[in-house]
């Protein structure tokens, strides 16, 4: 976001009085650029411009009261934009945390958000969730389930919130009564020393479901649907979240994916499912037949059973490619 857009920004939400009469070519350009973040601004009967909605903004003190009373992982950093272009981007550039803690990034807007297979995450600004949280990983921790243990430990807390639907969709997003809520996606790089620097970027659709509009996906979903207006609050939903992504890494940093094997039969939406994997632009069936302790999903075909890492593989229940082709 521009210095001037920051600035009108600011004047807006302070209800300070924004005359359109009055405003430079600059400052007209600084409307458009707030509108092509998704902010409704309009002109008043007086002449003066307003932002016609009300925006449910991240408290950062609020956050900082929240994420302290966790004890596990310590945040030794809590980063906050207006707009950035991705907080994993960000996250991974930055310096890693200590051993034992880890550094939060949220934005209020991303304006190159990361899926997963090069897709782009897309949320209007402070509808949904954009953050990242930065662990240290020790030397020799295995990767390939830590997205999992993660996802876990989210939906744990979603059903503590009250989303008693909520389940993981292999390998990384979060469903809601069948309708796709958010998803996660994890980034590395490597430490001198040894250790890994992992950097697990969550998206979650809190006041607005955006349009799904790729062939055979899963329809989308938000928090409010389930929550209420009251309860969707955004600031409360991240601290929970991030907690919730403190406590599962430092769990399998600890003892790695076993603990969390036990859950995932519940967990999984793709289970005892007919589904389609689709890798390299080659599309085979099966059925899913739950996970190893790699992390792999398990597909039985006619050909056997078959282990399958994340990269670039996409797998969707065939009910529901059908039902949207």
């Amino acid at each position: 976001m521009s210095p001037g857009a920051r600035t009108l920004f600011r004047a807006l939400r302070s209800l300070e009085p924004v005359r359109l009469d009055r405003l430079s070519g600059d400052e007209r350009a600084a409307i458009e650029e707030l509108e092509r973040f998704g902010l409704d601004v309009s002109a008043s009967s007086d002449g003066c411009i307003t932002l016609s909605s009300d925006l449910d903004l991240l408290d950062r003190m609020r956050l900082e009261s929240g994420l302290r009373g966790e004890p596990a992982c310590a945040v030794e950093g809590l980063h906050l934009e207006l707009v950035t272009g991705s907080t994993n981007v960000d996250a991974l550039a930055s310096a890693p945390p200590a051993a034992g803690s880890c550094r939060v990034w949220l934005a209020e807007y991303q304006s190159a958000g990361q899926g997963r297979r090069g897709k782009h995450w897309h949320s209007l600004f402070a509808s949904g969730l954009c953050m990242s949280l930065a662990v240290r990983m020790p030397r020799g921790f295995e990767p390939g389930p830590l997205p999992l243990a993660i996802g876990m430990g989210i939906r744990h807390a979603l059903m503590h919130m009250g989303v008693d639907q909520c389940q993981l969709k292999w390998p990384n997003d979060l469903v809601v009564a069948g309708r796709k809520l958010g998803g996660l996606l994890l980034g590395a790089r490597q430490l001198p020393g040894g250790d890994t620097l992992v950097v697990a970027g969550l998206g979650i659709n809190v006041h607005d479901a955006p349009p799904q509009v790729e062939k055979g996906a899963l329809p989308s979903t938000a928090l409010v649907r389930w929550l209420g207006a009251s309860s969707a609050d955004r600031t409360t939903v991240a601290i929970a979240l991030i907690n919730a992504m403190r406590r599962a890494a430092s769990e399998y940093a600890r003892t790695g994916f076993a603990t969390f094997a036990d859950d995932w039969p519940q967990a999984d939406f793709l289970h005892q499912q007919e589904i389609v994997v689709l890798d390299d632009g080659r599309a085979a069936s099966g059925v899913a037949q739950g996970i190893d302790l790699q992390g792999r999903l398990l597909v039985r075909t006619g050909a056997g059973v078959r282990a399958l890492s994340g990269g670039d593989v996409s797998v969707r229940p065939v009910s529901v490619a059908e039902a949207r082709t």
